[in-house]
């Protein structure tokens, strides 16, 4: 899983909602099904309006997985930790947090700009717009982001590790998009061994230049040495090049550098690449225990850099400063002061002399703060089942479908299906209407002789 946390002005319930994006054609309901995790979209988009403010108003954050699935309970899980780690240092009143996952209906793309197939997985969208509920100011709960790295990056590899996902240090030669369609870098992929650099910048001159024609091809080779043919003429022909002050030649016998491959369009050799080296089904591993340092980076983060973010202005130079100078007791008594004294500014007195014991408000305050001073968001048309997309809207959508599943004629539907289901053609069908990969599939025979489907697994 990746984290990527970026800012906005406007446009993210419509971008959600429908989807459309800039080198493809699809809809939301084409790409994705869509799986409210947290808050409500309507009222988020309300507050994100409402906002007396130029510039940007919300955070915008994806966490992107390399997994072709995963489950909707972790999903959930995964989200209400990073609600919890985002907001530390916030009330559940003074917030408005929505998170929707996107569950891939298409599963692969060519990207009409780049050329490029787009392989897409889940991954889940987070809204935070930058306002305070309770005083009314700014939010921004990871001030400077790109200073905040270092505690992101902890918060993620505790989750990589905690659900068995996969890293994105453990997978450099893989882009985890911000909509985790994990587009593989296959020119460094797909070259092992001596000489991978120099078979790479030609296969890259290759695909870059969009190269047809093998005499087109073996004018880029020559460009990198002296260059040979060996079985002219031959099903075994290849190239062979040596540069200057190699001890030898580099012989080019791989696929990729075969007149077969050379001479498709550039759109299918992308395609085919990205096929090869994609053809594992990715699934999430055995947990695995969270490294020292990470744990150290999320103790620091809970403990005191959340609390710093919101209450320390470095504008107060002054204050700052005494407090840069401060031992870490004396910063966390500071840290402390400065809350108490935020609370008592913006909560009547008669939330403040409430029992010690008493619990913190429960994020449910949220969307109450936010109705008293904004505008009643009229109700969405239905969309996937819901009558609004929010959490409860989710939850009866999916009791609705839980409860068509279970009726007689459902069942004896479905079983009939399960015996004439031919597996071959379903995939075959699929992989033209969804983009779905074959190869990443098996088919073997249930105990009712009927086909089943199931992911084929790569070996570690």
């Amino acid at each position: 899983m990746l984290i990527r946390v970026r800012g906005g002005d406007a446009g993210i319930k419509e971008y959600l909602e429908n989807g459309q994006k800039d080198g493809r054609d699809y809809s939301r309901d084409e790409l994705d099904e869509r799986v409210i995790l947290s808050g409500d979209l309507e009222l988020t988009d309300a507050v994100i309006n409402n906002m007396d403010k130029t510039g940007e108003r919300y955070l915008h954050i994806t966490l992107a997985f390399k997994e072709d699935e995963i489950s909707r309970e972790k999903l959930q899980e995964i989200t209400d930790e990073f609600k919890q780690f985002a907001m530390t240092a916030y009330e559940g009143d003074e917030y408005n947090f929505y998170a929707e996952a996107h569950l891939p209906k298409l599963k692969t793309y060519t990207n009409q700009k780049t050329g490029e197939l787009v392989e897409r997985k889940p991954h889940i969208h987070i809204v935070v717009p930058e306002y305070n509920l309770l005083s009314q100011r700014n939010l921004n709960p990871f001030g400077k982001v790109d200073q905040q790295t270092k505690f992101l990056e902890a918060f993620q590899e505790h989750i990589n590790a905690k659900y068995g996902l996969a890293s994105p240090k453990d997978n450099r030669r893989i882009e985890f998009t911000d909509e985790s369609a994990i587009i593989s870098r296959y020119k460094g992929d797909y070259f092992k061994g001596a000489n991978h650099d120099l078979k790479e910048r030609i296969l890259s001159d290759v695909l870059d230049k969009g190269v047809t024609d093998f005499d087109q091809f073996r004018a880029i080779v020559a460009e990198h040495g002296d260059t040979k043919t060996r079985n002219a003429g031959k099903a075994g022909e290849y190239l062979n090049v040596k540069p200057e002050g190699a001890a030898k030649g580099v012989n080019l016998k791989e696929y990729v550098f075969s007149r077969e491959f050379i001479e498709m369009p550039a759109a299918e050799k992308r395609q085919k690449l990205a096929g090869e080296i994609r053809a594992g089904y990715e699934d999430t591993k055995a947990p695995r225990p969270t490294p020292a340092d990470i744990a150290e980076r999320l103790q620091e983060w809970r403990e005191v850099r959340a609390a710093e973010l919101k209450y320390m202005n470095s504008g107060n130079r002054k204050a700052y400063a005494a407090y840069r100078e401060a031992d870490p007791e004396q910063r966390r008594a500071i840290l402390a002061e400065r809350a108490a004294v935020f609370y008592a500014k913006h909560r009547p007195a008669v939330e403040i002399q409430h029992d010690p014991e008493q619990e913190r408000p429960a994020p449910a305050r949220a969307p109450e703060q936010a109705r008293a001073s904004e505008p009643t968001p009229a109700p969405s048309r239905e969309r996937d089942g819901r009558q609004t997309d929010s959490v409860v809207g989710q939850y009866e959508a999916e009791r609705r479908e839980r409860a068509a599943r279970g009726t007689d004629s459902g069942r004896a539907e479905f079983n009939t299906i399960k015996r004439e289901l031919d597996a071959a053609r379903l995939l075959a069908s699929v992989s033209r209407t969804h983009g779905v990969m074959p190869e990443k599939y098996e088919v073997t025979k249930g105990k009712d002789g009927g086909d089943r489907i199931r992911a084929a697994f790569a070996l570690a």
